[in-house]
């Protein structure tokens, strides 16, 4: 059995830029790449600070702050959850039921 081809999605304009500096320009080079393509660098400091607020007790002052700012970082940079629309239809089916035919041996 022969695999099946994956789905294909469209690649975004700084994904496009990311790749384009990654073979070309930064040789190589995913960090440079990446600032090349104008990925915030400090979107990895942005997830710590979101992990970071999970593990508070509540006594830090501000961590409602540094979170709202870490999840305005990450959307910038691209890094946002994916909002799944659930679409439910009923369909009526009718289910006829026809009377026995007459001489039918």
């Amino acid at each position: 059995m022969l695999p099946t081809k994956k789905e294909t999605r469209e690649l975004t304009e700084q994904q496009e830029n990311f790749l384009t500096a990654l073979f070309g320009e930064a040789h190589g080079s995913p960090k440079k790449a990446g600032e090349i393509a104008g990925y915030a660098l400090n979107s990895a400091k942005a997830v710590k600070g979101l992990v970071d607020a999970l593990d508070e007790d509540g006594k830090t002052p501000g961590v409602n702050i540094r979170m709202e700012a870490a999840k305005q970082i990450l959307d910038r940079v691209g890094l946002v959850k994916k909002d799944k629309i659930d679409i439910t239809g009923q369909v009526a089916h009718g289910i006829f039921i026809l009377p026995a035919k007459d001489g039918i041996n």
